[in-house]
């Protein structure tokens, strides 16, 4: 065993000892459409008034899932309703979308999906007018 063979030895034993630190995870800042929007800008964005999307999500809340604990920020089914609407309303690219919400690109894929099965499953059969006008 040469000289080198035995500092390069030292070198892994001594990261062993390292401890790295974690940087925190940063969260964006979500924004409340419906506090920040006027119902013009709203409808704009959305393609349904405030009290439509309020109605829409009092129907369908117990079709979503929904968080067990706070752990992660989880998405209310309200903003996940309305980054669904906002994908089908404006056909937007989901990066997007997450940058308009305060959510990250997956995390629109997810939520806009679990919104999607949720039209086409459980409340398929009892479906309203307006989501045939969406779909």
């Amino acid at each position: 065993m040469d000289i080198g063979n035995v500092q390069n030895v030292r070198r892994v034993r001594n990261l062993r000892n390292v401890h790295f630190i974690r940087q925190r995870k940063i969260y964006k800042i979500r924004k409340n459409p419906y506090i920040e929007l006027t119902n013009n800008e709203f409808r704009k964005k959305y393609r349904f008034s405030k009290a439509e999307c309020l109605q829409i999500v009092n129907e369908i809340r117990d079709f979503l899932p929904r968080a067990v604990n706070n752990r992660g920020k989880p998405i209310s089914p309200s903003l996940q309703l309305l980054i669904a609407l906002r994908y089908l309303a404006k056909g937007q690219v989901q990066d997007d979308n997450g940058d308009l919400h305060g959510v990250s690109q997956p995390t629109v894929s997810r939520s806009g999906a679990e919104v999607f099965k949720m039209w086409s499953g459980n409340f398929k059969t009892s479906r309203p007018q307006y989501l045939n006008y969406l779909i």
